[in-house]
């Protein structure tokens, strides 16, 4: 695993750096910016990443700016007035609608004055609204232990790995995060195929397998392979308990609250499923 237990924290990281490289790129290509400047830069960039919602625009024609300022193709990122003063619950539904030049947010969940308003950001496992929002939610219905793949591979070597991964259609770069891990419950469906490939030469019958009957059958092998996860995590906690103790800089230790937090849930989630 990767520094801390996380190892899918890199991406995350990647994609966010490469944004800010190409928005800083753009602006030089029209002012010439001083240190100083460039660290406002680096802080407003920040602020609107964490601001920003993606919705559908009535009518994007008149809504969209120059497509040069988008990285990722989303032609749908907007900032909303007082949008992010709502915060995130799982637990609520909300819908939005357009009327002219207003937005009308409906939610399924009664408030009352003096009462914050959540809105629900969508189905993120903790590691999501960690790297994008700066916080977890306790008890998220949505989260997961993700596995990476040096402890996916000391429980389950792959024979043939990239035959597996082009049948299983898995950019193993891209999708491995969203598609290898565990929930309190059972692995996830993937992980099983991949568990079912490292046993298995023949992988034409993969897509009819029954997901209760491999659980079943790899149920010992993925409460061994959390049992590692288990141990990793332990380990990255108290390194990070151990760091947090030394920094002096009160954002670092803002966010190392937040990671030991994570972490905390992450060994929640992996004794349930290893108790379930």
């Amino acid at each position: 695993m990767d520094h801390f237990g996380l190892p899918s924290i890199k991406p995350f990281f990647d994609g966010f750096l490469s944004g800010y490289r190409s928005f800083l790129a753009l602006i030089q290509s029209t002012f010439i910016l001083n240190n100083e400047e460039k660290d406002s830069l680096k802080w407003a960039f920040s602020t609107l990443n964490t601001r920003c919602v993606y919705v559908d625009y009535m009518d994007k024609t008149k809504s969209i700016p120059d497509g040069k300022f988008f990285f990722n193709d989303s032609g749908n990122v907007a900032l909303i007035p007082f949008f992010d003063l709502f915060n995130h619950s799982p637990s609520v539904n909300v819908q939005l609608k357009f009327d002219k030049n207003l937005l009308h947010v409906i939610s399924d969940t009664s408030v009352s004055k003096g009462d914050q308003v959540f809105i629900n950001y969508g189905p993120h496992d903790n590691l999501t609204l960690l790297a994008e929002y700066g916080f977890c939610y306790p008890n998220n219905p949505h989260d997961s232990v993700q596995i990476d793949k040096t402890t996916f591979n000391r429980v389950f070597p792959l024979i043939n790995e990239e035959t597996v991964f082009s049948i299983l259609g898995i950019d193993s770069a891209k999708d491995w995060r969203k598609l290898i891990f565990l929930t309190s419950q059972s692995p996830s469906y993937c992980a099983l195929l991949l568990a079912h490939c490292s046993h298995n030469i023949e992988f034409g019958d993969l897509y009819s397998l029954d997901e209760d009957e491999l659980n079943a059958k790899y149920k010992l092998s993925f409460e061994k392979l959390a049992q590692h996860l288990l141990a990793e995590i332990c380990v990255g906690l108290e390194e990070l308990i151990n760091a947090k103790d030394k920094q002096i800089n009160q954002s670092c230790k803002y966010f190392c609250d937040n990671l030991i937090f994570y972490f905390k849930e992450q060994k929640m989630l992996l004794n349930k499923f290893l108790h379930n």
